[in-house]
């Protein structure tokens, strides 16, 4: 899927001009829109309905997901870098509401013609078999998920917890079990749910139901659709220090073991969610570099240098 050329939406009577520039599918089943906006006045509702148009057309054709707009503007990226994926019923306000700071604070700022990247994301489900993986390299940072039930997701952060050894009350031999998909593994997906209140759907369950999991388990669960940062379709709740990753595809969930090989960088910041090689500098004001890593036989958590105040990690009991 992708414009050939420039495609006008904005109808003759219109106080703006709306123009769709680009249109294309991501590997990863998400659909980028490249628009760009020209206002003929300087009145915030000409703006607001220049922008809920350009959403509305990004969305017809996926009534249910997630949605990105990133302005590509010199002076509105420079003040504002982030602009986090939402559902469709908070990204107008959202936006809407960061675009309004950002004209507050800067009297230079000019809207006549913004161009935008809007990244839409389905709401697809989880359920069957996975069809396949990113590539050799990243095998041993997954654990396929093979089922022939609609639990994937339940299957895939149960799996998550057993390799991080979170779960109480498991033997070593136990959570081999459940990591290799023996019968355990589908019986403690099972007890997942229960005891969250999450219910099993027939046709799979979804990214809306990762936050009944999260606030369950008291653990921030980050999904990917690709190997990199910038295709993160849920980046949980910022809350909750313990983290978790799964791997989404082809309507499928898997868990990501090790998150540094899945992205192929030698470190990731879990306050930024970026991965990085060699130094990398913090939106809490901070700088890292690399530097030797030592694991923690106890607690099984990273540190460097010879300092290290070992705690006991967070269990379930699942059973």
């Amino acid at each position: 899927m992708e414009a050939k050329k420039d495609k006008i939406l904005s109808k003759r009577g219109d106080s703006y001009k709306l123009v769709l520039t680009k249109e294309y599918k991501h590997k990863a089943s998400i659909y980028v829109f490249n628009y760009k906006i020209s206002l003929k006045d300087e009145k915030q509702e000409t703006f607001t309905n220049a922008f809920e148009h350009m959403v509305d057309y990004s969305i017809k054709d996926y009534p249910n997901g997630r949605i990105k707009i990133v302005p590509i503007h010199e002076i509105i990226i420079t003040k504002h870098k982030s602009w986090p994926i939402r559902t469709y019923n908070t990204v107008k306000k959202l936006f809407m509401d960061q675009m309004e700071r950002l004209l507050n604070s800067a009297e230079e700022l000019n809207l006549e013609e913004v161009i935008f990247e809007v990244t839409v994301i389905p709401n697809r489900k989880g359920k069957g078999k996975a069809l396949k993986i990113l590539d050799v390299i990243n095998k041993r940072s997954i654990i396929q998920i093979k089922n022939d039930d609609t639990i994937c997701l339940s299957r895939a952060i149960v799996t998550s917890l057993a390799s991080n050894k979170l779960l109480k009350d498991f033997t070593d031999s136990q959570l081999k079990h459940i990591n290799e998909g023996r019968p355990l593994q589908k019986r403690v997906a099972e007890d997942l749910h229960e005891q969250s209140g999450v219910e099993i759907k027939e046709e799979g369950n979804n990214l809306d139901d990762l936050k009944a999991f999260e606030n369950y388990l008291n653990i921030r669960i980050i999904v990917f659709t690709s190997n990199s940062t910038e295709y993160i379709v849920y980046n949980g709740n910022e809350e909750y220090n313990e983290q978790i990753y799964l791997y989404y595809h082809d309507e499928h969930f898997d868990t990501i073991t090790n998150i540094t090989g899945f992205l192929a960088k030698r470190r990731f910041c879990k306050v930024c969610l970026i991965g990085y090689t060699e130094q990398h500098t913090c939106k809490d004001n901070t700088v890292t570099t690399i530097r030797k890593q030592h694991i923690c036989d106890k607690c099984n958590k990273t540190y460097t240098g010879k300092n290290h105040k070992c705690g006991e990690k967070n269990m379930f009991n699942m059973l």
